[in-house]
């Protein structure tokens, strides 16, 4: 059986609980500065690397019919390097980038439904240019596109596991039993609980407190839904590839949205876990 962790190799953001993340000074790095002053050349690589990625994920999952594997989500990983002391909700907010993982020393695992990035893209072209509103585009260092997938496993795997990786081969006969862990956040949050005005009147401040509490269902609302799509992904996969759930899927409370189960690999394990990484 997997030792029972909570994915502490995999720092997670508490989204039900407000912008908890690594502690992070408030400071610009000398990088986030050399950006600012190099404005057309920093534009230039992101964009770069932004459609080199666009274009390897398209062809990839072009492939995939014709190899006859199951339809990979909508939604493309990204690993990114960016200021430590940015905001991340920013990400969520400005480029509707869902935050995964945040690790240290500002790299930072998103997800984007849109394979074009086409925010993100827009947002670089006006820094280029410096127009109003773009600043935040010095504070994302590096988008790494990771063509031959070399650089993923290091991120999403445990140490242990990650140091077994070089001696596995797909077409030997393993028995792994592994944690999977899926990140079920969306770009979806609570807002923060309303303050009540010196002006407002008992009806004023119910509806407020109606709004939010709304806000709230809704916010829980599409995290189920997201939890029961990629748990139902997840399981396409599982059947794909001949593995076998060890355990039903699990809420991990101090990381909720977030949903865990127990896979048991007794081949074909790194492709499998590429599969579902993706």
């Amino acid at each position: 059986m997997a030792d029972e962790h909570n994915f502490e190799h995999l720092p997670l953001l508490l989204r039900y609980q407000g912008g908890a993340r690594l502690p992070r000074g408030g400071k610009q790095s000398p990088q986030t500065r050399a950006n600012r002053n190099a404005r057309q050349a920093h534009s230039a690589a992101l964009l770069a690397a932004s459609q080199s990625l666009s274009t390897n994920w398209r062809n990839r999952r072009g492939l995939r019919p014709e190899n006859e594997f199951p339809t990979i989500p909508q939604d493309i990983p990204i690993l990114r390097q960016v200021n430590p002391s940015l905001d991340l909700d920013v990400l969520r907010e400005k480029f509707s980038f869902e935050i995964v993982a945040e690790q240290e020393e500002g790299y930072v695992i998103v997800a984007s439904e849109d394979i074009e990035l086409t925010p993100f893209l827009a947002m670089v072209n006006e820094f280029a240019v410096e127009i109003h509103g773009s600043a935040t585009i010095a504070s994302v260092h590096r988008l790494f596109d990771d063509p031959n997938q070399t650089d993923r496993p290091q991120r999403v795997l445990s140490e242990r596991l990650f140091a077994e990786w070089p001696t596995i081969a797909d077409d030997q006969m393993y028995m792994y039993i592994v944690d999977i862990g899926i990140a079920c956040t969306g770009t979806q949050e609570i807002p923060a609980y309303p303050k009540r005005g010196k002006r407002d009147s008992d009806a004023d401040w119910a509806k407020k407190e109606r709004d939010w509490s709304q806000a709230r269902t809704d916010a829980y609302t599409a995290w189920d839904d997201i939890k029961t799509t990629r748990e139902t992904e997840i399981e396409r996969f599982v059947q794909f590839y001949g593995l076998r759930f060890f355990t039903s899927w699990m809420a991990l409370p101090s990381t909720l949205p977030f949903c865990r189960t127990v896979l048991q690999f007794d081949c074909g394990f790194q492709a499998g876990v590429f599969e579902i990484s993706s």
